[in-house]
């Protein structure tokens, strides 16, 4: 009964740390959900394939050219050829989808950070630890990498445990 209640208990607390995460980025996201996910992983990877994004981001690939096309009218992406293939386009932030993304990461973090405000460092550290022992085993392919990553603040999360069993550094991989 003990390991069924630790199993619960982790459940409601990642459905509590999604919902936070998901209320940190209204107001800076031009939609919830997939519009956040997209910018941030096109910050994380500039470059990203539009062919790509849809398998990312839980939208079929008629939806994901909708969402791009609205997030270019928004200002907030360009698209450009591709550079190593120029059948493909590339996705590029524009200054001011930096600027929300930006945005997006600071209030991600210090929502999260209020969150975990009340652990002790050491709590904190072992929390930490062990996020970082399930991260590593959870990816099962690249795409699902970025899944688990499309709202990281990666320039804060060196030597990634997702990425250290999944070559997440090239944009335009043909493995999404």
């Amino acid at each position: 009964m003990a390991q069924e209640r630790d199993v619960n208990l982790v459940g409601a607390l990642a459905l509590a740390l999604a919902d936070i995460v998901e209320k940190s980025l209204v107001g800076d996201a031009p939609e919830p959900g997939a519009a956040a996910a997209a910018l941030l992983l096109i910050h994380h990877r500039p470059g990203f394939l539009t062919e790509r994004l849809h398998g990312v981001i839980g939208l079929s690939q008629p939806g994901t050219v909708r969402l791009v096309d609205r997030l270019v009218r928004d200002g907030l992406v360009k698209r450009k050829p591709g550079e190593v293939d120029r059948r493909t386009v590339e996705l590029h932030l524009t200054e001011e989808g930096l600027r929300r993304t930006s945005a997006m990461t600071r209030k991600r973090s210090s929502a999260l950070g209020q969150t975990l405000a009340v652990l002790s460092e050491d709590d904190r550290s072992d929390l930490a630890r062990i996020a970082e022992k399930l991260l590593r085993t959870l990816p099962v392919d690249e795409r699902h990498a970025y899944e688990i990553c499309r709202y990281c603040h990666e320039a804060c999360c060196t030597h990634c445990p997702v990425d250290a069993g999944t070559p997440l550094h090239d944009p335009h991989s043909t493995l999404v």
